[in-house]
């Protein structure tokens, strides 16, 4: 579904031709993406959601030629907000995908999953 949205945001309208929403008078302008999924990222440790999420976020900023100038994904995040928002002329969407495997992982273990939505408070 998140995919599907960011497609859709992305104004590539030739994928909806027929559909219903192809009907609609939507506005189909780009809208930059910045698409972070936790299916991928490991929630064994607060480090390892943090080197996964910034993993990501590198990824997105390598693939748009933005540099980010720190480790910390909250920091990263805002970077590449601002750079996406000076490059394309427009705020970009943030979409967050899988979010409930992150929870999904640490239903078990209360202390971690108390970790890790403090260190998602960075985000």
């Amino acid at each position: 579904m998140v995919s599907v949205l960011e497609y859709i945001l992305e104004g590539r309208r030739e994928l909806f031709k027929g559909l219903w929403i192809d009907q609609l008078d939507f506005d189909w302008t780009p809208t930059p993406v910045i698409h972070l999924s936790f299916g991928g990222v490991s929630a064994d440790s607060v480090v390892k959601l943090e080197k996964g999420l910034y993993s990501q976020l590198k990824n997105i900023a390598d693939r748009d030629g933005v540099t980010l100038n720190s480790d910390i994904p909250g920091d990263c995040l805002r970077q590449l907000i601002e750079a996406f928002h000076l490059k394309y002329g427009r705020k970009p969407a943030v979409l967050i995908d899988e979010y409930d495997a992150l929870i999904l992982s640490q239903i078990g273990n209360q202390s971690l999953a108390e970790q890790s939505r403090n260190s998602m408070g960075i985000i």
